[in-house]
């Protein structure tokens, strides 16, 4: 049942920022859960969240490596190599936030999206 719940929670979040998003910008407030084992269960969530992100940081810390290795190999072979590197840094494409934010909502808590720019769009 509580595989149910979060499936719900996180496919009503992900439409609701895509509704959100299409031209207005919103920020998201959090009204923390009202109970002790709600606040608990809050603080998991963001153990959760900062391991997400750590795992998705490192992931991308080994493909950027790989990929580097791979274009200096590759320069090797016709002595191009430059020696810059690019790097992909952000989590923001992992999820890591909307699981978050579907952990939070599980827990008691609320989140109200609310807008900060263009919304009279």
């Amino acid at each position: 049942m509580n595989a149910i719940k979060k499936l719900v929670f996180g496919i009503f979040s992900i439409l609701t920022l895509a509704l959100l998003s299409s031209c207005a910008q919103y920020d998201a407030r959090y009204t923390p859960p009202s109970t002790e084992s709600g606040m608990q269960c809050v603080q998991s969530c963001l153990t959760e969240k900062r391991i997400c992100n750590n795992n998705c940081h490192n992931r991308k810390m080994i493909t950027d490596i790989a990929s580097t290795v791979q274009k200096s190999l590759e320069a090797s072979k016709h002595n191009k190599y430059s020696g810059s590197t690019t790097t992909s840094s952000s989590t923001d494409d992992c999820g890591c936030q909307y699981m978050y934010n579907d952990c939070y909502k599980s827990c008691g808590g609320d989140i109200k999206y609310v807008c900060i720019a263009n919304c009279g769009k």
